[in-house]
Protein backbone atom coordinates (compact mmCIF):
# COMPACT_ATOMS: atom_id res chain seq x y z
CA UNK A 1 0.00 0.00 0.00
CA UNK A 2 1.58 3.25 -1.12
CA UNK A 3 2.05 6.53 0.67
CA UNK A 4 -1.29 7.76 -0.68
CA UNK A 5 -3.27 5.13 1.28
CA UNK A 6 -5.83 6.50 3.69
CA UNK A 7 -5.63 6.00 7.44
CA UNK A 8 -8.51 3.54 7.27
CA UNK A 9 -6.73 1.56 4.55
CA UNK A 10 -3.62 1.31 6.78
CA UNK A 11 -5.69 0.19 9.76
CA UNK A 12 -7.35 -2.51 7.66
CA UNK A 13 -3.97 -3.69 6.42
CA UNK A 14 -2.66 -3.90 9.99
CA UNK A 15 -5.69 -5.90 11.14
CA UNK A 16 -5.47 -8.21 8.16
CA UNK A 17 -1.72 -8.75 8.63
CA UNK A 18 -2.18 -9.55 12.32
CA UNK A 19 -4.81 -12.17 11.45
CA UNK A 20 -2.53 -13.55 8.72
CA UNK A 21 0.29 -14.08 11.26
CA UNK A 22 -2.09 -15.81 13.68
CA UNK A 23 -3.32 -18.22 11.00
CA UNK A 24 -1.92 -21.80 10.78
CA UNK A 25 1.72 -21.84 9.74
CA UNK A 26 1.94 -18.07 10.33
CA UNK A 27 -0.24 -17.68 7.23
CA UNK A 28 1.42 -20.34 5.08
CA UNK A 29 -1.32 -22.82 5.95
CA UNK A 30 -4.03 -20.72 4.29
CA UNK A 31 -5.25 -21.59 0.81
CA UNK A 32 -5.80 -18.78 -1.69
CA UNK A 33 -9.54 -18.96 -1.03
CA UNK A 34 -8.97 -18.84 2.73
CA UNK A 35 -6.75 -15.78 2.41
CA UNK A 36 -9.31 -14.07 0.18
CA UNK A 37 -11.97 -14.76 2.82
CA UNK A 38 -9.65 -13.38 5.52
CA UNK A 39 -9.12 -10.23 3.45
CA UNK A 40 -12.85 -9.88 2.85
CA UNK A 41 -13.52 -10.08 6.61
CA UNK A 42 -10.72 -7.94 8.03
CA UNK A 43 -10.06 -5.51 5.17
CA UNK A 44 -13.52 -5.06 3.60
CA UNK A 45 -12.85 -1.65 2.08
CA UNK A 46 -9.66 -2.85 0.41
CA UNK A 47 -11.44 -5.94 -0.85
CA UNK A 48 -14.23 -3.83 -2.33
CA UNK A 49 -11.66 -1.70 -4.13
CA UNK A 50 -10.05 -4.87 -5.48
CA UNK A 51 -13.43 -6.12 -6.74
CA UNK A 52 -14.08 -2.79 -8.42
CA UNK A 53 -10.73 -3.13 -10.22
CA UNK A 54 -12.07 -6.32 -11.76
CA UNK A 55 -9.75 -9.00 -10.29
CA UNK A 56 -10.13 -9.47 -6.50
CA UNK A 57 -8.43 -12.94 -6.42
CA UNK A 58 -5.29 -11.59 -8.13
CA UNK A 59 -5.21 -8.62 -5.73
CA UNK A 60 -5.55 -11.02 -2.78
CA UNK A 61 -2.66 -13.17 -4.04
CA UNK A 62 -0.47 -10.08 -4.48
CA UNK A 63 -1.30 -8.89 -0.95
CA UNK A 64 -0.48 -12.33 0.44
CA UNK A 65 2.98 -12.19 -1.15
CA UNK A 66 3.53 -8.77 0.44
CA UNK A 67 2.42 -10.13 3.84
CA UNK A 68 4.81 -13.10 3.58
CA UNK A 69 7.70 -10.80 2.67
CA UNK A 70 6.91 -8.46 5.57
CA UNK A 71 6.68 -11.40 7.97
CA UNK A 72 10.12 -12.68 6.97
CA UNK A 73 11.68 -9.23 7.31
CA UNK A 74 10.24 -8.81 10.81
CA UNK A 75 11.49 -12.25 11.82
CA UNK A 76 14.98 -11.46 10.53
CA UNK A 77 15.00 -8.14 12.37
CA UNK A 78 13.98 -9.69 15.70
CA UNK A 79 16.21 -12.78 15.46
CA UNK A 80 19.42 -12.80 17.53
CA UNK A 81 22.56 -12.18 15.50
CA UNK A 82 24.13 -15.29 14.07
CA UNK A 83 27.30 -16.30 15.89
CA UNK A 84 30.50 -15.21 14.20
CA UNK A 85 33.56 -17.37 13.62
CA UNK A 86 35.05 -16.47 17.02
CA UNK A 87 31.77 -17.24 18.79
CA UNK A 88 31.53 -20.63 17.09
CA UNK A 89 35.12 -21.46 18.06
CA UNK A 90 34.40 -20.42 21.67
CA UNK A 91 31.25 -22.57 21.77
CA UNK A 92 33.10 -25.62 20.45
CA UNK A 93 35.95 -25.09 22.94
CA UNK A 94 33.42 -24.75 25.79
CA UNK A 95 31.73 -27.99 24.74
CA UNK A 96 35.07 -29.83 24.69
CA UNK A 97 36.04 -28.50 28.12
CA UNK A 98 32.65 -29.39 29.58
CA UNK A 99 32.91 -32.93 28.23
CA UNK A 100 36.45 -33.38 29.56
CA UNK A 101 35.94 -31.77 33.00
CA UNK A 102 32.24 -31.95 33.98
CA UNK A 103 33.11 -31.67 37.68
CA UNK A 104 34.07 -28.03 37.38
CA UNK A 105 33.30 -26.86 33.81
CA UNK A 106 29.67 -27.93 33.36
CA UNK A 107 28.23 -24.49 34.16
CA UNK A 108 28.93 -21.26 36.05
CA UNK A 109 27.15 -22.23 39.35
CA UNK A 110 29.09 -25.51 39.49
CA UNK A 111 32.30 -23.64 38.83
CA UNK A 112 31.54 -21.16 41.62
CA UNK A 113 30.78 -23.97 44.06
CA UNK A 114 34.06 -25.66 43.21
CA UNK A 115 35.91 -22.40 43.77
CA UNK A 116 34.27 -21.93 47.17
CA UNK A 117 35.09 -25.47 48.27
CA UNK A 118 38.77 -25.02 47.41
CA UNK A 119 39.05 -21.51 48.86
CA UNK A 120 39.69 -19.85 45.53
CA UNK A 121 37.66 -16.78 46.50
CA UNK A 122 40.08 -16.11 49.31
CA UNK A 123 43.18 -14.12 48.46
CA UNK A 124 45.70 -11.82 50.05
CA UNK A 125 46.04 -9.26 47.32
CA UNK A 126 47.83 -6.50 49.22
CA UNK A 127 51.46 -6.98 50.16
CA UNK A 128 53.07 -3.99 51.80
CA UNK A 129 56.53 -3.13 53.03
CA UNK A 130 57.63 -0.15 55.10
CA UNK A 131 60.54 2.18 54.37
CA UNK A 132 61.93 5.31 55.98
CA UNK A 133 62.32 8.71 54.35
CA UNK A 134 63.28 11.92 56.12
CA UNK A 135 62.78 10.32 59.52
CA UNK A 136 59.23 9.23 58.66
CA UNK A 137 57.96 5.67 58.18
CA UNK A 138 55.91 5.03 55.05
CA UNK A 139 53.78 1.94 54.28
CA UNK A 140 54.13 1.02 50.59
CA UNK A 141 52.35 -1.43 48.34
CA UNK A 142 54.64 -3.87 46.51
CA UNK A 143 53.23 -3.58 42.97
CA UNK A 144 55.00 -5.48 40.19
CA UNK A 145 52.34 -4.19 37.76
CA UNK A 146 53.35 -0.55 38.26
CA UNK A 147 56.07 0.79 35.99
CA UNK A 148 56.95 3.64 38.35
CA UNK A 149 56.84 4.13 42.08
CA UNK A 150 54.37 6.60 43.55
CA UNK A 151 53.48 8.40 46.75
CA UNK A 152 50.48 10.24 48.12
CA UNK A 153 50.71 14.00 48.52
CA UNK A 154 50.00 13.60 52.25
CA UNK A 155 52.98 11.27 52.68
CA UNK A 156 55.16 13.56 50.54
CA UNK A 157 54.23 16.51 52.77
CA UNK A 158 54.94 14.50 55.90
CA UNK A 159 58.36 13.52 54.54
CA UNK A 160 59.18 17.12 53.53
CA UNK A 161 59.12 16.52 49.75
CA UNK A 162 56.59 19.19 48.73
CA UNK A 163 59.23 21.67 47.48
CA UNK A 164 60.92 18.97 45.36
CA UNK A 165 57.84 18.04 43.28
CA UNK A 166 58.41 18.71 39.55
CA UNK A 167 54.97 19.65 38.21
CA UNK A 168 56.00 19.23 34.58
CA UNK A 169 55.79 15.45 35.09
CA UNK A 170 52.17 15.45 36.31
CA UNK A 171 49.91 12.76 34.84
CA UNK A 172 46.75 10.80 35.63
CA UNK A 173 47.58 7.42 37.14
CA UNK A 174 45.32 4.36 36.90
CA UNK A 175 45.74 1.15 38.82
CA UNK A 176 44.50 0.98 42.39
CA UNK A 177 41.72 3.39 41.54
CA UNK A 178 42.41 6.56 39.57
CA UNK A 179 44.70 9.22 40.99
CA UNK A 180 45.44 12.75 39.87
CA UNK A 181 49.18 13.15 39.35
CA UNK A 182 50.71 16.31 40.80
CA UNK A 183 54.28 15.85 39.62
CA UNK A 184 57.38 13.81 40.36
CA UNK A 185 60.18 13.81 42.91
CA UNK A 186 63.10 12.84 40.67
CA UNK A 187 65.42 11.61 43.41
CA UNK A 188 65.08 10.59 47.03
CA UNK A 189 67.03 8.45 49.46
CA UNK A 190 64.95 5.90 51.34
CA UNK A 191 65.97 3.01 53.57
CA UNK A 192 64.74 -0.48 54.33
CA UNK A 193 65.91 -1.81 57.69
CA UNK A 194 68.48 0.99 57.72
CA UNK A 195 69.94 0.05 54.30
CA UNK A 196 69.80 3.06 51.91
CA UNK A 197 68.30 2.92 48.41
CA UNK A 198 67.87 5.45 45.60
CA UNK A 199 64.25 6.09 44.60
CA UNK A 200 61.96 8.43 42.66
CA UNK A 201 58.22 8.91 43.16
CA UNK A 202 55.26 10.16 41.17
CA UNK A 203 53.31 12.27 43.67
CA UNK A 204 49.52 12.14 43.39
CA UNK A 205 46.24 12.71 45.14
CA UNK A 206 45.57 9.27 46.56
CA UNK A 207 42.44 7.32 45.52
CA UNK A 208 39.96 6.62 48.32
CA UNK A 209 40.34 2.87 47.78
CA UNK A 210 44.01 2.96 48.83
CA UNK A 211 43.54 3.03 52.58
CA UNK A 212 46.29 0.66 53.75
CA UNK A 213 49.34 2.25 52.16
CA UNK A 214 50.77 5.66 51.28
CA UNK A 215 53.18 4.71 48.51
CA UNK A 216 53.74 2.21 45.70
CA UNK A 217 56.98 0.37 45.06
CA UNK A 218 56.97 -0.12 41.28
CA UNK A 219 59.24 -1.90 38.84
CA UNK A 220 61.62 1.05 38.58
CA UNK A 221 62.70 0.56 42.20
CA UNK A 222 62.33 -3.25 42.29
CA UNK A 223 64.53 -3.76 39.21
CA UNK A 224 67.15 -1.30 40.45
CA UNK A 225 67.17 -3.00 43.88
CA UNK A 226 67.47 -6.47 42.26
CA UNK A 227 64.36 -7.61 44.14
CA UNK A 228 63.85 -11.34 44.79
CA UNK A 229 60.25 -11.75 45.91
CA UNK A 230 59.39 -14.80 48.01
CA UNK A 231 55.59 -15.01 47.96
CA UNK A 232 55.27 -18.11 50.13
CA UNK A 233 57.79 -16.73 52.61
CA UNK A 234 56.16 -13.27 52.64
CA UNK A 235 59.44 -11.45 52.12
CA UNK A 236 61.52 -9.66 49.49
CA UNK A 237 65.29 -9.56 49.26
CA UNK A 238 66.72 -6.19 48.13
CA UNK A 239 70.27 -5.18 47.20
CA UNK A 240 71.23 -1.51 46.98
CA UNK A 241 73.64 0.33 44.66
CA UNK A 242 76.56 -0.42 46.97
CA UNK A 243 75.87 -4.13 47.12
CA UNK A 244 74.33 -4.08 50.62
CA UNK A 245 71.47 -6.54 50.97
CA UNK A 246 68.48 -6.67 53.27
CA UNK A 247 65.38 -8.80 53.64
CA UNK A 248 62.12 -6.93 54.01
CA UNK A 249 59.08 -8.55 55.58
CA UNK A 250 55.88 -8.30 53.54
CA UNK A 251 52.71 -7.57 55.46
CA UNK A 252 49.09 -8.32 54.65
CA UNK A 253 47.10 -5.36 55.94
CA UNK A 254 43.76 -6.83 54.95
CA UNK A 255 42.75 -10.29 53.80
CA UNK A 256 40.54 -10.14 50.74
CA UNK A 257 37.86 -12.82 51.22
CA UNK A 258 35.19 -12.41 48.57
CA UNK A 259 33.07 -15.29 49.89
CA UNK A 260 33.05 -13.97 53.45
CA UNK A 261 32.19 -10.51 52.19
CA UNK A 262 29.31 -11.90 50.15
CA UNK A 263 28.03 -13.89 53.12
CA UNK A 264 28.40 -10.90 55.45
CA UNK A 265 26.59 -8.68 52.96
CA UNK A 266 23.70 -11.15 52.62
CA UNK A 267 23.51 -11.65 56.39
CA UNK A 268 23.54 -7.88 56.93
CA UNK A 269 20.73 -7.34 54.45
CA UNK A 270 18.67 -10.13 56.02
CA UNK A 271 19.24 -8.76 59.51
CA UNK A 272 18.31 -5.28 58.34
CA UNK A 273 15.15 -6.58 56.66
CA UNK A 274 14.20 -8.54 59.79
CA UNK A 275 14.82 -5.50 61.99
CA UNK A 276 12.71 -3.32 59.70
CA UNK A 277 9.89 -5.90 59.74
CA UNK A 278 10.10 -6.19 63.53
CA UNK A 279 10.05 -2.42 63.94
CA UNK A 280 7.09 -2.10 61.57
CA UNK A 281 5.18 -4.82 63.44
CA UNK A 282 5.94 -3.17 66.79
CA UNK A 283 4.82 0.20 65.44
CA UNK A 284 1.57 -1.26 64.08
CA UNK A 285 0.90 -3.05 67.38
CA UNK A 286 1.59 0.15 69.29
CA UNK A 287 -0.72 2.16 67.07
CA UNK A 288 -3.46 -0.48 67.30
CA UNK A 289 -3.10 -0.65 71.09
CA UNK A 290 -3.12 3.12 71.39
CA UNK A 291 -6.23 3.34 69.21
CA UNK A 292 -8.00 0.64 71.26
CA UNK A 293 -6.96 2.25 74.52
CA UNK A 294 -8.15 5.65 73.36
CA UNK A 295 -11.49 4.20 72.22
CA UNK A 296 -12.02 2.31 75.48
CA UNK A 297 -10.94 5.28 77.56
CA UNK A 298 -13.30 7.67 75.77
CA UNK A 299 -16.21 5.24 75.99
CA UNK A 300 -15.57 4.51 79.68
CA UNK A 301 -15.23 8.20 80.49
CA UNK A 302 -18.42 9.02 78.64
CA UNK A 303 -20.34 6.26 80.39
CA UNK A 304 -19.00 7.36 83.76
CA UNK A 305 -19.96 10.96 82.99
CA UNK A 306 -23.47 9.92 81.96
CA UNK A 307 -23.87 7.83 85.11
CA UNK A 308 -22.67 10.73 87.20
CA UNK A 309 -25.21 13.01 85.52
CA UNK A 310 -27.94 10.52 86.32
CA UNK A 311 -26.69 10.25 89.88
CA UNK A 312 -26.90 14.00 90.26
CA UNK A 313 -30.31 14.08 88.61
CA UNK A 314 -29.21 16.08 85.60
CA UNK A 315 -32.20 17.10 83.51
CA UNK A 316 -32.21 14.85 80.38
CA UNK A 317 -33.30 17.85 78.33
CA UNK A 318 -29.86 19.40 79.04
CA UNK A 319 -28.03 16.24 77.91
CA UNK A 320 -26.89 15.42 74.40
CA UNK A 321 -28.24 12.38 72.57
CA UNK A 322 -24.88 10.66 73.01
CA UNK A 323 -24.93 11.24 76.76
CA UNK A 324 -28.48 9.89 76.99
CA UNK A 325 -27.55 6.76 75.03
CA UNK A 326 -24.50 6.22 77.26
CA UNK A 327 -26.63 6.39 80.39
CA UNK A 328 -29.23 4.07 78.88
CA UNK A 329 -26.50 1.60 78.01
CA UNK A 330 -25.11 1.76 81.54
CA UNK A 331 -28.62 0.95 82.81
CA UNK A 332 -28.99 -1.95 80.43
CA UNK A 333 -31.67 -0.26 78.34
CA UNK A 334 -31.77 -0.93 74.59
CA UNK A 335 -32.04 2.40 72.76
CA UNK A 336 -31.90 0.97 69.22
CA UNK A 337 -35.63 1.52 68.74
CA UNK A 338 -35.39 5.25 69.52
CA UNK A 339 -35.66 7.29 66.32
CA UNK A 340 -36.39 10.80 67.52
CA UNK A 341 -34.87 12.70 70.45
CA UNK A 342 -38.24 12.59 72.11
CA UNK A 343 -37.97 8.78 72.11
CA UNK A 344 -34.60 8.97 73.87
CA UNK A 345 -35.98 11.42 76.45
CA UNK A 346 -38.90 9.14 77.14
CA UNK A 347 -36.60 6.13 77.57
CA UNK A 348 -34.21 7.91 79.94
CA UNK A 349 -36.98 9.31 82.09
CA UNK A 350 -38.67 5.93 82.29
CA UNK A 351 -35.39 4.24 83.17
CA UNK A 352 -34.70 6.75 85.93
CA UNK A 353 -38.18 6.42 87.30
CA UNK A 354 -37.91 2.64 87.44
CA UNK A 355 -34.52 2.83 89.04
CA UNK A 356 -35.63 5.64 91.33
CA UNK A 357 -32.47 7.47 90.30
CA UNK A 358 -30.30 4.75 91.82
CA UNK A 359 -26.62 5.53 91.07
CA UNK A 360 -25.05 3.39 88.40
CA UNK A 361 -21.52 3.80 89.72
CA UNK A 362 -20.03 4.19 93.14
CA UNK A 363 -20.06 7.92 94.01
CA UNK A 364 -16.57 9.35 94.43
CA UNK A 365 -15.42 9.89 97.98
CA UNK A 366 -16.04 13.37 99.29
Amino acid sequence: MGAGASAEDRRELQRCFAEFQEAPGAGDGLSDDDFEALMREHAPLLYCKAEESGDAPAAARALRVQFATAREKLAARDAPPAPGAKDRLAQRAAARLKAAHPAWASDAPTNLQKGLVHGMLRSRALRTATFSLGGETVAALLDTGAERSGMSIDAADRCGLRALIDGSFSRTVRGVGTAQGLGRVQYAEISFNGVPFHAAFDVMRWPESAVDFEAILGLDLLVRARAMIDISGSQVDLTNHAGEATTVRLEYPEESDAFEKVKADIAGKQASKAADASAAAASQAKEANASRTDTVSVAEAFAANAARMAELGTDPAAMSNRQIKAELKSRGVDASSAIERSDLLALIRDARARANLAPTITPPAA
